[in-house]
């Protein structure tokens, strides 16, 4: 029988405004040559210290012999998600194979979650497996839950703006199961709304565009730009909003056209920033990449959410595929690399970039192995229903969009000024002028909030 359709999507947003600030009129691409302090040094001549693959390795031994617990692992899994659904992204996608690739795995994770809460059976382990969950229980979704809710709830009283919410839409009169309904709330914190679709398909329409507007600061209005279908029964959704400016903001008046190497035969002009300070710095030899920290700015100071850059040493597409393959052989990797590394004082420049796009999940997912959740045929949502006799459901989409966008200041907020560093010997260059993967991380919880891979910026 052909089973009846359910939505999924999820939405994010990390937009950014720039903000005029004052400096001296330096020309960097003249100004970062005339100093005789910096060069761009080849990696035979890095201190030491500046290399991850150590303390990598000695992560990848701690964490074979000595299993963290729920949280950790949880989040090591979610790590190991954002890498592979880029690589599957671009392998099931022609238009995204040599384009910009981002996405939030917190934001998709909170998504999955919901169904794993409806899914029994296949569909279940399918799920389960995807996320890096084992033996799933209600126990299991109020420890996942909080986990994903940490984020959000820690940043609340700090100059970070985050915003998230989870909703239900529900089809009027539709038998939900109690449990489903119950935990959806206590476990996600997940609003819960009951809509006409069969005889009103453009107010549902309206409501959900609203509730995803509201939870992004309304830089996603439109996310359905046509009424769901009458058909319709359930649609999940999870909106991630983030605002924070630069800890170090970059100096505007450094901003300056520059190339940027997609391939071998392809040369952009972009707007690239330029800053000299301190900054989280590691090299990896056995990823054959290098990595920046950019930490972003709370009340106190602090730096519990940076974001990382992580450069192939060689351009093109296919050496940030080969780097994500390499990264997916150590465990841990994105923690080690943020654990690997030290604060250093570097020359960086940066392309400014948005992205501003709809990613359809389906094909990813069905590479991943989450195949049966599509399926008329075999997808097992019977966890939602109150009765099994009401009939099979499956999921025809899954929508994901984001907007984001880097800049000078950081991420819509007002900046602050980046002093001066006196330094001796060589400052090394981190020169952001070929494609590079970027991660927005909690330091607290270990989770990637954004994800992407830059081609073209």
């Amino acid at each position: 029988m052909q089973g009846t359709i359910a939505s999924f999507l999820c939405v994010c947003v990390a937009a950014s405004t720039s903000q005029a600030i004052v400096f001296p009129n330096y020309d960097w691409p003249n100004y970062l040559g005339s100093r005789k302090s910096v060069r761009q040094v080849p990696s035979e001549e890095y201190e030491p210290s500046d290399y991850a693959d150590k303390i990598i390795f000695l992560n990848k031994q701690v964490q074979e012999h000595q299993p963290g617990g729920f949280e950790h692992v949880s989040a090591l899994s979610l790590q190991r998600f954002s890498i592979q659904l880029d690589l599957a992204i671009r392998q099931n996608d022609a238009q995204l194979q040599s384009g910009n690739v981002v996405f939030s795995p917190l934001c998709i994770a909170s998504v999955l979650a919901l169904v794993m809460l409806a899914a029994n059976g296949r569909t279940k382990e399918e799920v389960s497996r995807v996320l890096g969950l084992s033996q799933v229980d209600d126990d299991t979704h109020f420890k996942y839950g909080s986990l994903l809710n940490d984020f959000v709830a820690e940043n609340a009283e700090t100059e970070l703006q985050t915003f998230s919410g989870k909703a239900v839409f529900l089809r009027q009169a539709l038998p939900v199961s109690s449990r489903f309904l119950e935990l959806s709330r206590r476990a996600y914190n997940s609003d819960i709304f009951s809509l006409d679709f069969a005889n009103d398909p453009v107010g549902a329409q309206i409501l959900i565009n609203k509730w995803v507007a509201d939870r992004t600061n309304n830089k996603i209005e439109d996310l359905f730009p046509e009424p769901p279908l009458s058909s319709t029964k359930l649609i999940l959704a999870s909106a991630l909003y983030f605002n924070g400016a630069w800890l170090n903001p970059f100096q505007t008046e450094f901003t300056k056209m520059a190339p940027f190497q997609v391939s071998s035969t392809e040369t952009l002009q972009v707007p690239t920033m330029a800053r000299e300070g301190t900054v989280p710095f590691a090299r990896s030899k056995i990823l054959d990449c290098s990595i920046v920290g950019l930490p972003y700015k709370s009340n106190n100071n602090s730096a519990r959410i940076s974001m990382y850059v992580v450069l192939p040493n060689q351009e093109g597409v296919e050496h940030l595929q080969v780097l994500k393959h390499r990264m997916l052989r150590l465990p841990d990797v994105l923690s080690g690399l943020v654990g690997a590394t030290k604060e250093r004082s570097v020359v960086l420049t940066l392309p400014r970039f948005k992205v501003d796009a709809a990613i359809p999940l389906r094909p990813a997912l069905n590479a991943l192995g989450l195949t049966s959740l599509f399926d008329p045929s075999r997808s097992d949502l019977s966890g939602l229903l109150a009765s099994p006799e009401l009939g099979p459901l499956h999921v025809d989409e899954v929508r994901h969009r984001v907007t984001l966008e880097v800049t000078e200041t950081g991420t819509e907020a007002s900046a602050a000024t980046a002093a001066a560093l006196s330094r001796d010997g060589f400052t090394p260059l981190f020169k952001v002028n070929r494609p590079f993967l970027f991660f927005i991380f909690d330091h607290e919880s270990q989770l990637p909030i954004f994800w992407g891979s830059i081609v073209r910026p």
